[in-house]
């Protein structure tokens, strides 16, 4: 499907690797406090799969930081497309996961070396965790259901002192 300047591509799409490269780089011109691509999506998959529902207004700025602004609407409306359709494709790809054997896969920056570490994705997953720490509680505590966390933890916090 051709698009012209007034169309937009359903917001179930996945991103094309033209459009993630744009929001990658967006990002990345955005700096610190910002969240590079790899943290997004794990913060997206925490928010996504969380106990509680976190508004986009609370999020938003979690992810472009707290005194960011567009510089125009076109940006804008560019911008916030493709950041709801990469929502929207993580919260498709992990309720598929519930219905079938389906695989979930973050994307992860590689490093110079072409070494992918996930070490951001899971700095991202925890910052969505704490958006709501309380909901999270009780799985992070249980013996029984806390597993598929540890692994998570381990990777946001191995860099840490």
């Amino acid at each position: 499907m051709e698009q012209t300047p007034m169309s937009h591509p359903p917001f179930q799409q996945a991103l094309t690797e033209a459009e993630l490269d744009r929001l990658t780089g967006f990002l990345d011109a955005i700096g610190s406090p910002a969240m590079n691509i790899e943290m997004l999506d794990g913060y997206f998959a925490a928010l996504i799969c969380g106990p509680e529902m976190v508004p986009p207004s609370e999020y938003l700025p979690q992810i472009l930081g707290e005194n960011f602004s567009f510089e125009s609407n076109a940006q804008a409306n560019d911008m916030m497309g493709l950041i709801m359709r990469h929502w929207n494709t993580i919260a498709s790809v992990l309720l598929h996961t519930l219905e079938e054997p389906d695989v979930y896969l973050p994307v992860l920056l590689e490093d110079g070396d072409g070494i992918t570490y996930g070490n951001d994705w899971a700095l991202g997953f925890m910052r969505g965790v704490q958006a709501r720490p309380g909901s999270w509680r009780d799985l992070i505590d249980s013996d029984e259901h806390s597993g598929p966390m540890l692994p998570i933890m381990l990777l946001a916090y191995e860099n840490d002192p």
